[in-house]
């Protein structure tokens, strides 16, 4: 195999930046529903969404430092779509399903979170 000449790294260059565009083009939500299957909560009891909501809202925190700490370097924006944007978009799809069945049970709204400050004492 040869190597890949100019014309073809920037054909190459130019169909990835166009697929970010179009990637861009649908919202976060619209995308974070093919990562979750609708109704994988309806089973859950409240205290189960409440507990699952709370996990799942820990972990999102978790990714969007990881993501920022990422950005803070030139290539964080590959290291994000490649390395956290999948799974950051799977947490919001599991956070948008368990706040729909929470709301087709009734659940009461979950306590509000602590603040870190209250942790470190």
């Amino acid at each position: 195999m040869g190597t890949i000449g100019f014309p073809a790294c920037r054909r190459l260059a130019t169909a990835i930046a166009g697929a970010a565009l179009l990637s861009a083009c649908g919202s976060m939500q619209d995308v974070s529903r093919f990562y979750v299957n609708p109704g994988q909560y309806d089973v859950y009891t409240c205290p189960q969404i409440a507990d699952q909501l709370a996990a799942t809202e820990k972990e999102g925190q978790r990714l969007e430092e990881m993501m920022a700490k990422a950005d803070r370097d030139l290539s964080g924006p590959v290291i994000n779509s490649i390395a956290y944007e999948p799974d950051y978009l799977a947490n919001r799809g599991q956070m948008r399903e368990l706040k729909k069945s929470a709301a087709a049970k009734n659940c009461p709204p979950p306590p509000p979170p602590t603040p870190k400050s209250d942790l470190i004492r």
